[in-house]
């Protein structure tokens, strides 16, 4: 595993408007395509920001410590549940990447089991069917169990706080998540102190990371591996 350490700096603060802008017409708002000649090949580690803020859903406003570790490692360490059972992340599943998860499975992911009731503050009657299942991946050593759910209220109080001075790129990014969905971890591979009989956060930002899309629209948290195309 290895921890970088950047000097963090309002000057290096959230991507500009017009940035994003060209990003997002480059690739639809709705969230990447599964497959594509950019990400034929898979990351070989996967990476987060270490420093993130408290309550934040992972996100780091500095981005000043980067922790990143490679897959081969994971063979090494087990998985286990977050305090409280699971937990909700920042990172970003698109509509694209979601489809996956209908239908027929591919070989090392299933439906573990139904979202327990009441545990995610959405009700089950107003969940959509990809909301409704814990899905597991158990592949290549790596073993998560994860949902899906609509972004919360506090999430868009993120991006409004993030972007409070690029109403642009605020609208951007609010409505990738408005599309998309946002991953709760149920069981995480606990690589950070796997020393300590139980997960931090980290290690569900890892879990998440491994899944999400491979581009994530808001500053602060790191993009993701898009596991779930590779697992096709």
């Amino acid at each position: 595993m290895t921890m970088w350490f950047f000097p963090g700096s309002k000057a290096f603060g959230p991507v500009p408007g017009l940035l994003l802008a060209a990003l997002l017409l480059a690739v639809p708002a709705r969230g990447l395509p599964a497959r594509g000649p950019l990400y034929l090949e898979r990351d070989e580690a996967v990476t987060i920001y270490r420093d993130f803020d408290n309550g934040g859903f992972g996100r780091s406003e500095y981005r000043g410590v980067v922790f990143s570790i490679k897959l081969e490692s994971f063979r090494r360490y087990r998985s286990l549940a977050p305090r409280g059972g699971s937990a909700l992340t920042g990172l970003l599943l698109s509509p694209e990447n979601a489809e996956l998860l209908s239908g027929v499975l591919p070989e090392g992911l299933t439906r573990a089991r139904p979202v327990p009731a009441g545990k995610t503050g959405v009700e089950r009657e107003q969940r959509s069917p990809r909301e409704a299942w814990i899905y597991r991946l158990d592949k290549d050593g790596i073993q998560v169990e994860f949902s899906l759910e609509r972004a919360p209220e506090e999430i868009f109080d993120e991006i409004r706080n993030t972007y409070r001075d690029d109403a642009a790129t605020e609208a951007l990014v609010a409505e990738s998540y408005r599309q998309g969905y946002i991953l709760r971890i149920w069981l995480a591979e606990n690589v950070y102190r796997p020393e300590f009989a139980f997960v931090d956060y980290e290690d569900v930002l890892i879990s998440a990371t491994l899944l999400a899309d491979p581009f994530q629209p808001l500053w602060g948290i790191h993009d993701g591996n898009n596991f779930l195309s590779f697992s096709q």
